[in-house]
C-alpha cells in the first residue's frame, strides 16, 4: 500500500523542529488522511517530551490503520530534511527492538530509505466466543503478524517541487501559500491559525499521495516499470531501458 506524509515544524530557538505530521492514505478507493499535531500544553512544560510524543501518537495511529503488511510512505525531500526527524523518532518508538529500523544514507549523509519491521500477535484482541468461532485455540494465539514500513523520498524520483510535480501527473498542488506565523510555536494559542494550519499540511500529504499513485499508474502502463521499486532517478530511467530496450 502506498501512503505519503508530510512533516510541519516550528522554530524552536531557531531549530527547525516538528510540531505536525500528516499522513495520507487510500482505502476502498477513497483517500484519507489525518494530521497528528503536537499537544501544546505538553510543549509549554516539556517540548522534547511532547515532540517525543507527537511521534509516537502519529506511527500508534499508523499502526492502528492495519493498512497492509507493507507500506510505502512516500516523503517529498526525505533525503535532506524529513529523514533527520523521522530516525530518530522510530529508533525511540522501536526501544529495545531499535535493530529492526534500518536507515539506508548516501556519500552526502541524505536518507535514500528508512524502513522499520515489527510483528504483533495476529489475535490478541479476540475473546474466546470469537476464537471458537475462528476454529482457533488458545496456541494460535501465538502467531504472529509480520508488518513493515518502508519510508521512501519521491524528490529522489523525481527533483522538482510538490507543485510541479503535481502539475506534470495532473493533480493539484498546494491551495494555499505557507503563512509565516506558522513557524512561532505561538500560532498553537490561536485556533483559527491552527485550522488554516492543518488544512495546509493535510493538503500536501493529499496532493503528493495523488501525485504519486498517478505517476505509478502511468508508468506501469507505459514502460511495464513500478516506481516502488526503484529509489532514484537514475535508477528509474535505467529500469526503463531494461524493460524497454533489451
Amino acid at each position: 500500500v502506498i501512503c505519503a506524509l508530510d512533516v510541519e515544524t516550528i522554530s524552536i530557538n531557531n531549530v527547525q523542529t516538528p510540531c505536525a505530521i500528516s499522513f495520507a492514505y487510500r482505502t476502498n478507493n477513497r483517500i484519507q488522511s489525518f494530521v497528528t499535531l503536537i499537544d501544546y500544553n505538553s510543549y509549554k512544560l516539556d517540548p522534547n517530551l511532547a515532540i517525543q510524543q507527537l511521534w509516537t501518537d502519529f506511527f500508534d495511529k499508523i499502526k492502528l490503520l492495519r493498512l497492509s503488511s507493507k507500506l510505502f510512505i512516500y516523503s517529498h525531500n526525505l533525503g535532506s530534511f524529513d529523514g533527520y526527524f523521522i530516525t530518530p523518532a522510530l529508533y525511540n518508538y522501536a526501544g529495545e527492538n531499535y535493530k529492526n529500523v534500518n536507515p539506508l544514507i548516501d556519500d552526502q549523509n541524505k536518507f535514500i530509505t528508512i524502513s522499520y519491521r515489527y510483528s504483533e500477535l495476529a489475535y490478541r484482541d479476540l475473546t474466546e466466543e470469537e476464537m471458537v468461532e475462528k476454529n482457533l485455540t488458545e496456541e494460535n494465539r501465538g502467531d504472529k503478524l509480520r508488518f513493515s514500513w518502508n519510508f521512501l523520498d519521491s524528490y529522489r524520483l523525481f527533483p522538482i517541487s510538490l507543485n510541479d510535480f503535481a502539475k506534470i501527473f495532473g493533480e493539484q498542488g498546494k491551495l494555499s501559500d505557507y503563512n509565516p506565523e506558522w513557524n512561532n510555536p505561538k500560532f498553537l494559542e490561536d485556533e483559527n491559525l491552527v485550522k488554516q494550519f492543518i488544512l495546509y499540511s493535510q493538503q500536501d500529504s493529499i496532493s503528493l499521495l495523488k501525485t504519486i499513485l498517478n505517476a505509478r499508474k502511468i508508468y506501469l502502463e507505459n514502460y511495464n516499470v513500478d516506481i516502488t521499486k526503484t529509489v532514484s532517478s537514475p535508477s528509474l530511467s535505467l529500469l526503463i531501458y531494461r524493460h524497454k530496450f533489451q
